[in-house]
């Protein structure tokens, strides 16, 4: 199917997808044409409490305008609507109006909010037989049941091989996309009604209300309760009540509780096993607790208090003034926790949004890069005439330099994007370093690169990370080098590491020194440089990875000197890249 010629045909098109289907739409959308595109509609499985980079990222990428709608946006031709991260998006058309965009914040869909299934259903009431449907491949079943409802319509087109449609090769083979059509404007879905009727709780995302933070208070006296509760009212605080230890339990598993206000003495479960109990658990073994209760001061039941967990006791009769001055440290505390969650959680997406950007120009680059290296390895081995074969020359090295500046890039994504995972393993460094040296010595000759090992140069580290710092460390040399000058490859291994010496002849200038290991800096000034300077930076955070360190030495007699220091067993930074569960491999 071709979307491109399909597009007038519909009043609107409707996408689904994980965050993965980020490639897929890729292909998809710059095949849509502005003048003639009806609207699209697209929700993505994205993190909440952030903005969303996908506007941003596709505005560039296609005809359509691309925006992040606001509730009662009226539809229009030509634009591309991309679902906010923490609103269900709907189609509207009531009473004959034009289509707009309706934004909820009822609870997740199939654990998503933004739904697929959501979408799905009201653009089928709002556009009947003129709506196209897309699913991208995802993560879990949010938009199975949507598109099932449209396959339910009187006519199927793209639903699958299984149910006589096609499938769409969007992504040249890396994603499958299914698309299905409704056909029938009276219809409502299947018997049991629609998929999902939202109250159109509706706000705008500017103005999207603090959640009140939950205060748990339990006591099996509920005039205790009651008391307790009216001293803590404020439109800032929600209170959870339970009467009994159990029915605590069951709370404290539906909510995150930010203090919990416990009764000592309660029948069955005390508020000492309560405690115990939350302790023992890592979902509630970090939540406050101040204990409450009627009994005298005793040295003991206090000890037992704090030994279960508690940060203070309280006494009855207690005096609210107090009560609230202790509850007010521990929701100003929560308040900040909350607010540095929402910090890193916009910083990982900001990351994330990153390497996503980088790994689609990465692709959009290498595909004419490889066209252009083709044509001109052709033009200077093929052709006889020798300034057309040094040109091909030319533009061949340029654009393998183009290759390697790519690569640079992804390279860095995936660094400060914690994207690369140390993989180690036994190691000989002499054998990586003769390795790199060969392959140098193939583009520019033979006898100007040494290697002089002493001692064991064999580790435990990844291998393929640290070929890269010996690429980068050689390479650096023969480009800033002076011109045919030798250059020194040293190991040493020692009783706990091994350290590497790259030398060549050249200065780097005095005042460059400083800097030489920040990204986009290089072994000269800025305006003799004529590379990304990333090399470098990228050498020292595989060095750092396993625990080593690079450093840098330049006098106008000795030349310049980089030294690697890598323990022979890795022992990285603390938390450093942890919890990857696919590994990137640097290119």
């Amino acid at each position: 199917m071709n979307v491109a010629s399909e597009e007038q045909r519909f009043g609107a098109i409707v996408i689904g997808a994980s965050a993965g289907g980020v490639e897929a739409l890729s292909h998809l959308m710059p095949a849509l044409q502005r003048d003639i595109a009806p609207p699209v509609l697209i929700v993505m499985h994205v993190r909440q409490g952030q903005p969303s980079l996908l506007p941003t990222l596709f505005a560039e990428r296609c005809a359509l305008k691309v925006v992040e709608p606001f509730d009662k946006d009226v539809i229009a031709r030509g634009t591309a609507y991309f679902g906010p991260p923490g609103y269900h998006m709907m189609v509207e058309a009531e009473n004959g109006a034009s289509p707009a965009i309706a934004l909820s914040v009822d609870p997740p869909v199939r654990f998503s909010r933004p739904s697929v299934d959501v979408l799905f259903e009201s653009a089928a009431h709002a556009y009947g037989e003129h709506l196209l449907g897309i699913v991208l491949s995802g993560a879990n079943d949010d938009g199975a049941r949507g598109a099932r409802d449209l396959r339910c319509r009187r006519r199927v087109l793209g639903a699958g091989p299984a149910h006589g449609g096609r499938v769409i090769d969007a992504a040249r083979g890396h994603r499958r996309m299914r698309a299905a059509r409704s056909a029938d404007a009276g219809r409502h879905g299947d018997a049991a009604g629609p998929l999902h009727r939202p109250q159109r709780i509706r706000q705008a995302r500017s103005h999207l209300m603090t959640q009140p933070i939950h205060v748990l208070i339990v006591d099996d006296i509920r005039n205790n309760i009651t008391a307790l509760e009216a001293s803590l009212a404020r439109p800032d605080l929600s209170v959870l009540k339970a009467e009994s230890g159990p029915a605590a339990l069951e709370l404290l598993l539906k909510h995150e509780i930010a203090l919990a206000i416990l009764d000592v003495n309660m029948p069955g479960m005390d508020g000492f096993e309560l405690a115990e109990l939350m302790r023992g658990s890592p979902r509630t073994a970090h939540v406050p607790i101040i204990f409450l209760t009627a009994t005298a001061q005793d040295a003991n039941r206090t000890f037992r208090g704090y030994e279960a967990g508690a940060v203070d006791f309280l006494y009855k009769p207690f005096d609210s003034r107090i009560l609230n001055s202790k509850v007010d440290v521990f929701i100003h505390m929560e308040r900040q926790k909350q607010q540095l969650a929402t910090q890193l959680a916009t910083v990982q997406q900001l990351l994330d949004a990153n390497e996503m950007l980088m790994a689609v120009l990465g692709h959009d680059l290498r595909t004419p890069l490889s066209a252009v290296i083709a044509s001109a390895e052709y033009l200077s081995r093929f052709v006889k005439d020798e300034n057309v074969a040094n040109i091909g020359g030319r533009i061949k090295s340029s654009g393998m330099r183009m290759v390697r500046m790519v690569d640079q890039l992804l390279n860095l994504a995936r660094l400060r994007g914690g994207r690369v995972v140390l993989q180690p393993r036994a190691v000989d460094l002499m054998t990586l370093a003769k390795n790199i040296v060969e392959e140098y010595e193939a583009r520019v000759g033979k006898g100007r690169m040494f290697i002089l090992p002493q001692g064991d140069t064999l580790l435990h580290g990844d291998g393929d990370l640290l070929s890269q710092v010996f690429s980068n460390l050689i390479g650096n040399a023969l480009q800033h080098g002076l011109e045919g000058s030798a250059i020194q490859v040293r190991l040493e291994g020692r009783v706990d590491d091994v350290v590497i010496v790259v030398q060549n002849a050249g200065e780097i200038p005095a005042d460059v020194l400083p800097t030489i290991f920040a990204p986009y800096r290089s072994g000269r000034r800025p305006s003799e440089s004529s590379g990304l300077g990333l090399g470098l930076y990228i050498t020292r955070e595989i060095a750092q990875m396993h625990g080593g360190d690079v450093s840098a030495h330049s006098t106008a007699g000795a030349g310049t000197l980089f030294e690697v220091t890598l323990p022979r067993v890795p022992h990285p930074r603390a938390g450093e890249h942890a919890d990857m569960a696919q590994p990137f491999r640097l290119s």
